[in-house]
C-alpha cells in the first residue's frame, strides 16, 4: 500500500538497505543474523530486511559512516513491535 509519497513500506525498506549496504561490517552482519535467528525460517528474510532497513534509517539520520553497535540496538528496538518490548526489560534483569 503506497504512503503519501507514493512509496510503499517495502520500497522504503529497500531504499534504506540499498543506501547503507556498504556500511555493514562482517561482525555487524553476524549480529543481525543472530538477532533474526529466533524468527521462524519462513519469515526470517522478511524480518531481516525490516530490521536492516530500520537500522539503516537510524544510521542515515545520525549521519554515521558505518553501522555501529549502538545503531544496531536502536534500529532493532525501533523495528520490534511494541507488544514485544516487554521482552527487552525481562532480558536485562
Amino acid at each position: 500500500m503506497p504512503k503519501d509519497d507514493g512509496k510503499s513500506i517495502i520500497d522504503w525498506e529497500e531504499y534504506y538497505v540499498d543506501q547503507t549496504i556498504h556500511m555493514w561490517g562482517e561482525e555487524e552482519k553476524k549480529l543481525l543474523n543472530e538477532l533474526v535467528e529466533p524468527v521462524p525460517q519462513l519469515f526470517r528474510d522478511v524480518a531481516k530486511q525490516k530490521i536492516a532497513a530500520k537500522i539503516g534509517k537510524v544510521a542515515l539520520q545520525k549521519r554515521k559512516k558505518k553501522i555501529t553497535l549502538d545503531v544496531i540496538i536502536e534500529g532493532y528496538i525501533l523495528a520490534t513491535p511494541k507488544r514485544d518490548h516487554k521482552f527487552f526489560s525481562q532480558t536485562t534483569k
